[in-house]
């Protein structure tokens, strides 16, 4: 018998019924979740109809599956998202002296 952690990390839902976030760690899901509100908000949604869309991210790049193509002066997308999240959180110490999760979010846009 397998334990919840188990199932966690195997990809099955967790206890709220979410698929178990296997390729980011904890900062950085919280960090793609505020990134992905700015791009595609879903305000109009409660919580149980938003689309999962850092779950399928995670997924994806937990799988190592791409399109099947990569452009020769970009790194693999798992090493593209950390650079990205990395860069994103420099310029917020830049210009605000805080992590990009203590900006407002007028200064995250």
């Amino acid at each position: 018998m397998r334990s919840g952690r188990v199932h966690r990390l195997i990809g099955q839902p967790n206890e709220e019924g979410k698929e178990a976030i296997r390729f980011f760690t904890v900062e950085e899901t919280k960090l793609l979740e505020i990134i992905c509100d700015h791009i595609i908000p879903q305000s109009d949604r409660d919580a149980a109809h938003k689309i999962p869309i850092v779950p399928w991210i995670d997924k994806r790049l937990f799988e190592n599956r791409h399109d099947g193509y990569r452009y020769a002066d970009m790194p693999p997308d798992r090493e593209a998202f950390r650079l990205g999240f990395q860069a994103i959180q420099e310029i917020a110490w830049h210009l605000y002296s805080r992590s990009f999760e203590e900006l407002l979010p007028l200064q995250q846009d």
